[in-house]
């Protein structure tokens, strides 16, 4: 599942219906990742967000963020997704 900031829900369903303001502005997630609080999310595989730039790429359980603050002179992070089989 790929989104701007987050998917504001503990479980992932396809076409569920969620605050966009918090899909593409919230940080409340990857701010918790970051002070020790972890936890998946459920229903997908993995999740990738962008929003916050970061120094370096950060994976916690199954999200991954991918913002490395490139408009802002960073690194830019490019991830290359495949299905599997």
């Amino acid at each position: 599942m790929i989104a701007h900031a987050d998917y504001p829900a503990a479980v992932y369903r396809w076409q569920r219906v969620v605050d966009e303001h918090q899909v593409l502005w919230r940080r409340q997630r990857l701010t918790d990742h970051l002070a020790g609080r972890h936890g998946a999310i459920a229903g997908a595989d993995h999740f990738w967000f962008g929003h916050t730039p970061l120094k370096r790429r950060y994976d916690s359980d199954n999200q991954h963020y991918i913002d490395t603050g490139a408009v802002f002179g960073g690194e830019l992070t490019l991830v290359a997704l495949q299905l599997a089989g």
